[in-house]
């Protein structure tokens, strides 16, 4: 009876240890990551009779959940404040009843997205609900939401050099059609260059410089298994005769768990 026993017993022990040895090691393509980030952002406004200018401040905060090697879920709120430091009429325009635009902007957005990751090619969908309110001189405010999409292909050597195709994609200067080429370095430091064109301010939904590019950098910077820093800096040079409207950026800590 006790031989039986140890037997069983024997049995149960070399598949627990077998069970164990084979339990896979950690994969880091499954870590969450939160990413809090703060965003400076000068714009303008300009109708057929007015230019109305803003200095824009945002706070955003992100979270990402790679699932698998393959699927990624994104998730992000963002907030800006905006204000109107200048406004110029021009009497000779037809439009003599248009009023300048509010001295204060609230608005922000929330954003979902899902990513597709396979060897040589990630595809990003996002649904964007944009919201703004207006407060004008006797302090009324309407609240207007607005809903979007986007759309981010990437193919290359995901891991060292890639390309980068977009629109609307809230990871980069916000415009209609945005390209970068990307290179990581050591897996330490990521980089990427790019051109944003038609760019557009979330808060007001107008272009900004029409149809002129932008030239933006943008990096991030693993600093730990758990830490790392991510900004860019965006050159908007067809405002190169109004150069407090030229430079946009953005600075953000992010966490990995």
């Amino acid at each position: 009876m006790k031989k039986q026993v140890f037997i069983r017993f024997l049995i149960f022990f070399i598949l627990f240890a077998g069970a164990v040895e084979a339990k896979p090691a950690v994969d880091k393509n499954t870590d969450d990551k939160i990413t809090v980030s703060g965003l400076y952002n000068p714009f303008a406004n300009t109708s057929c009779s007015t230019i109305d200018k803003y200095q824009q401040g945002s706070v955003k905060v992100n979270y990402d959940k790679r699932i698998n090697k393959n699927l990624e879920f994104h998730s992000s709120a963002l907030y800006s404040r905006s204000t109107r430091t200048y406004h110029k009429y021009n009497p000779d325009s037809e439009h003599e009843d248009e009023k300048p635009l509010p001295l204060l902007k609230n608005s922000g957005y929330m954003d979902l997205g899902i990513s597709f990751w396979w060897e040589y090619i990630r595809i990003r969908v996002d649904f964007n609900l944009i919201l703004w309110d207006n407060y004008d001189e006797n302090n009324n405010t309407e609240i207007t939401p607005f809903p979007m999409g986007g759309l981010m292909i990437e193919a290359g050597k995901m891991d060292t050099f890639w390309v980068s195709i977009g629109c609307l994609h809230p990871e980069y200067p916000y415009g209609m059609a945005q390209l970068a080429l990307n290179q990581k370095i050591k897996d330490v430091v990521e980089l990427g260059i790019g051109t944003t064109i038609i760019s557009i301010n979330h808060s007001t939904w107008n272009p900004d410089g029409t149809y002129y590019p932008s030239i933006f950098i943008r990096t991030k910077i693993k600093l730990h298994d758990f830490f790392g820093l991510n900004a860019y800096f965006n050159l908007k040079p067809y405002f190169y005769k109004e150069p407090d409207q030229m430079f946009e950026g953005s600075l953000g800590m992010e966490f990995r768990f």
